[in-house]
């Protein structure tokens, strides 16, 4: 009994990505004002993301959680496996709303954060991001930037592949 108890306590939960799509923060993205399509995928628990130029540097792949992440002071941390074909910063933005506050939006952006690593191209990255934030937030959804990069830069759209996504409270 006391084996099932530790186990139930440190097992980390696991997100599943059955629902994927795509997010930006600029309210005037063509991605949000439904002029443009992004291209987000599952097939075998990886997610296939194509990195527009036409996002913002804070455009990314937006997961549904299966159920809320409940938020408190204590550090939640989210981790997963990136494989791009250029380096830079990664982003986490988590989408939800304050409990106490009804009406709210559950796409409110509940805390943005960035990775404790930087993504080598070429190969599977180890990415973590250590979430702190208020207590009292439920977060339905969070979006995974891939390269908080200027986009001015960017001479194509390229693929990022993401797998192994885990959210440990």
């Amino acid at each position: 009994m006391k084996k099932w108890i530790f186990l139930l306590l440190f097992f980390p939960l696991m997100a599943t990505a059955q629902r994927v799509g795509v997010y930006d923060s600029w309210e005037q993205s063509p991605f949000r004002l439904g002029k443009m399509q992004g291209e987000a995928t599952v097939s075998d628990s990886v997610i296939t993301f194509v990195r527009s130029r036409m996002g913002s540097n804070t455009y990314g792949v937006r997961v549904w959680l299966d159920s809320p992440l409940k938020t408190s002071p204590k550090p939640v941390q989210v981790s997963l496996k990136m494989l791009k074909p250029k380096s830079g910063r990664t982003l986490l933005i988590g989408l939800g709303k304050r409990d106490n506050r009804p009406g709210q939006s559950e796409e409110t952006e509940q805390f943005w954060v960035l990775s404790d690593s930087t993504v080598a191209p070429g190969h599977w990255t180890d990415v973590t991001f250590n979430v702190r934030t208020a207590p009292g937030v439920s977060v339905y959804s969070i979006v995974v930037v891939p390269d908080m990069e200027s986009p001015h830069e960017l001479e194509k759209d390229f693929k990022v592949y993401i797998k192994d996504l885990r959210i440990v409270q």
